[in-house]
């Protein structure tokens, strides 16, 4: 017994502290793991907020067409914004007492131009990774939806214009390349983008 007690009290402990270094590599982790989850995340609300964008658009062109079916659309640079905004063509969830914003919370308009039935969308301060995102799901990548179905007619980008969303083009580079053209376009500018999306109503104004 006596020579086993000394031999007890003297024993280290089984456990030790982190060194720094293993420290930094369980932080480093920890920092991926967060930074994966970020990078989802924002994914998930950029995708979701396009989608809702692109649905919201279409669904304000075809209600503005069955507003004016068969008539005139207003005199030139008028605002459309507010008669939109109180027959409904506009989703609710875009609404601000008089004033309309986009899903991306930027200012957002429909104004007649002088064009006897062409209008535009604006759409500012869409974030630049969603720009080229948003014009191509308008679009459509055989073209086949924004300019047949909807009259999709061209688009300005930050005022400039982008002969990258004639169907011409579209066709003929393809997909890969076209949504590639869009974003050269969209990043361009800035963080920010503002956006003008030109449509034609080839039964209004008759």
């Amino acid at each position: 017994m006596q020579n086993i007690l000394p031999s007890l009290r003297h024993r280290a402990p089984s456990w030790r502290a982190f060194s720094l270094i293993e420290a930094a590599i369980v932080l480093g982790i920890i920092g991926l793991v967060i930074g994966g989850i970020w990078a989802a995340t924002t994914a998930i609300n950029s995708s979701r907020k396009t989608s809702n964008a692109v649905s919201g658009i279409n669904s304000i062109i075809f209600g503005l067409g069955q507003l004016y079916k068969g008539q005139a659309l207003p005199t030139p640079f008028t605002d459309l914004t507010p008669t939109l905004l109180a027959t409904g063509v506009i989703p609710q969830d875009w609404a601000s007492g008089n004033s309309s914003y986009s899903p991306f919370g930027g200012p957002f308009e429909v104004v007649k131009l002088s064009n006897s039935n062409m209008i535009y969308i604006g759409l500012y301060r869409v974030p630049a990774r969603d720009c080229a995102k948003l014009i191509f799901n308008l679009t459509g990548p055989t073209n086949s939806e924004g300019y047949g179905k909807y009259g999709l007619a061209y688009t300005v980008i930050n005022g400039t214009y982008s002969n990258t969303t004639y169907p011409l083009v579209q066709t003929l580079n393809g997909p890969a390349a076209y949504m590639k053209a869009l974003g050269d376009d969209c990043n361009a500018g800035g963080a920010t983008v503002n956006l003008m999306v030109h449509y034609v109503f080839p039964y209004a104004g008759a």
